[in-house]
C-alpha cells in the first residue's frame, strides 16, 4: 500500500490494525521517497523479498498503480515468466520491465527484448539514473525511461496526446 492511495484515516489506522510496517521507498514519478506499508507476514531478508530486491518488490506495484491512475487498462503485475507489468492504453499493449542497477547484462536485456517485443506493441525498460546509460546502450533510447520526472512526462504526453 502506498501513501498516495490511502486516505488520511486509512493511513492512521489501517496499517497498524492489519499488521503492516511502514517503509520509505523511491518515488516512481518524482524525486524523493514515498511511504509504503508492507504486510508483516512478508519476510524481508537481506534486503530481499523472495527472489526480488526490496526495491524491485516495491517499485513494480507502485508503477502498476500509477499506470492505472494514468488510465491504462488491464494492468497486470507478473511474478515470473512474463514482463514485470503489462497493460493497455489506447488499444496499444504495453510491457514494462523495471531494471535495477547492477542486475543487468547485455545478454539479459537482449533476451528480454527478443522474448517480449513480439508479444507487445510497446516494450519499455524503466530504470534509475544509476543504470540509465547502460540500459540505453543495451536496449536503445526509444525503449528506456528513467523513473521519476522522465517517466511522469512520458505518461503525461500519452494522456495529452
Amino acid at each position: 500500500m502506498f501513501e498516495p492511495w490511502l486516505s488520511q484515516d486509512a493511513m492512521r489506522y489501517y496499517p497498524r490494525i492489519f499488521g503492516h510496517t511502514k517503509y520509505q521507498v523511491q518515488n516512481c514519478l518524482g524525486q524523493g521517497f514515498v511511504n509504503c506499508w508492507v504486510d508483516n507476514s512478508i519476510t524481508i531478508k537481506n534486503g530481499r523479498v523472495k527472489n526480488q530486491s526490496f526495491d524491485h518488490y516495491t517499485t513494480v506495484p507502485q508503477l502498476a498503480g500509477i499506470l492505472i491512475d494514468y488510465n491504462f487498462e488491464n494492468v497486470i503485475t507478473h511474478l515470473w515468466d512474463d514482463v514485470d507489468i503489462s497493460g493497455i492504453f489506447n488499444w496499444q499493449s504495453y510491457a514494462f520491465e523495471y531494471e535495477r542497477p547492477k542486475s543487468n547484462s547485455r545478454n539479459r536485456i537482449d533476451n528480454k527484448t527478443k522474448r517480449y517485443q513480439p508479444s507487445y506493441d510497446n516494450l519499455i525498460f524503466v530504470c534509475s539514473t544509476a543504470n540509465e546509460k547502460l540500459i540505453r546502450r543495451y536496449a536503445g533510447d526509444n525503449l528506456v525511461l528513467r523513473r521519476g520526472n522522465q517517466l511522469r512526462r512520458w505518461l503525461d504526453s500519452l494522456n495529452n496526446g
